[in-house]
């Protein structure tokens, strides 16, 4: 009996991620066990960051951009500057809880970053958030710019977050 093997390699695609960070005030509270919010969201946010492998790509948003597509650099490498600035801004000041909340505002804005970015294979916006908005644009307002590769991060308790706000950026049904 002949035994071959025989094997090719296929070339990895890279993906582009844009997290959309809810900074607004209703991220200094409780999460559900002892953390809060913004805490719960900067961990989750650098955990996404340190998954991301050598040549994607990662834009922070808020309300408004905070770092455009950033390419990254090895996951062995954490002093690479794509990688390493992406953390800081997690980590930084301009994610500070303050003022009002519009979750249609960010996802407009990761669009547009993700729109403006070339040569990844794969797009996806991922929203960290309560699901909590008091301010225009709306989720319903920017609902036509959900898609499949739309992902929504609850951060808190069935008790304390908006789970409808979570369901339609999911686009569950």
């Amino acid at each position: 009996m002949d035994d071959q093997t025989s094997a090719s390699t296929v070339e990895r695609k890279t993906s582009a991620a844009a997290p959309v960070l809810d900074r607004a005030g209703s991220m200094n509270e409780d999460m559900g066990g002892g953390q809060t919010r913004i805490q719960g969201l900067r961990e989750a946010a650098q955990i996404f960051v340190d998954v991301m492998l050598q040549d994607d790509g990662v834009s922070l948003e808020a309300a408004q951009e905070l770092k455009p597509v950033t390419v990254l650099g090895s996951p062995a490498d954490p002093f690479y500057p794509g990688r390493s600035t992406i953390k800081a801004s997690i980590t930084g000041p301009d994610l500070n809880p303050a003022g009002q909340t519009s979750i249609g505002d960010g996802i407009v804005k990761g669009r547009t970053a993700l729109n403006a970015s070339a040569g990844f294979d794969y797009k996806s916006l991922l929203v960290f958030t309560d699901g909590k908005e008091n301010h225009a644009p709306f989720i319903a307002d920017v609902a036509a710019q959900l898609n499949e590769r739309t992902y929504a991060v609850g951060l808190g308790t069935p008790q304390n977050i908006s789970a409808a706000g979570l369901q339609t950026v999911a686009a569950i049904s």
